[in-house]
């Protein structure tokens, strides 16, 4: 796993800047071992709730590369409901890891400054 970050970090800024998105390449090949890995160990593998995903863009490259570990009592997508979250810096800087709470869904039911309000009232 480790082995999956550390090149994940190394290629992903060049690739991003230099590649088309489109087609099999080694940032797909890179992401769906890190998530294999990530669902194999014990404490994902043994609980039926959490389930894991990523993304390093749809269509584009994303500016920051993500791995999330959900559990679906609570949501079973980024855009909605809180989970943990592996964000891969945009140079390839480091990796943080936070909890992530879904935006896209709350600002689509009431706004933006509502959304906002509501996520503060959720952190706190």
């Amino acid at each position: 796993m480790n082995k999956e970050i550390k090149e994940i970090l190394d290629v992903y800024p060049e690739f991003r800047s230099t590649r088309p998105f489109k087609g099999p390449h080694k940032i797909s090949d890179l992401f769906l071992n890190l998530r294999k890995q990530i669902s194999e160990l014990p404490f994902v593998k043994d609980n039926e709730n959490l389930i894991v995903k990523s993304s390093y863009g749809k269509g584009n490259w994303a500016a920051v590369p993500w791995l999330a570990i959900m559990d679906t009592r609570e949501t079973s997508s980024t855009q909605d409901g809180t989970y943990v979250v592996m964000l891969f810096g945009e140079k390839g800087e480091g990796v943080s890891i936070k909890i992530g709470q879904g935006v896209t869904k709350l600002k689509q039911a009431i706004g933006a400054k509502g959304a906002i309000r509501e996520l503060k009232v959720r952190a706190d």
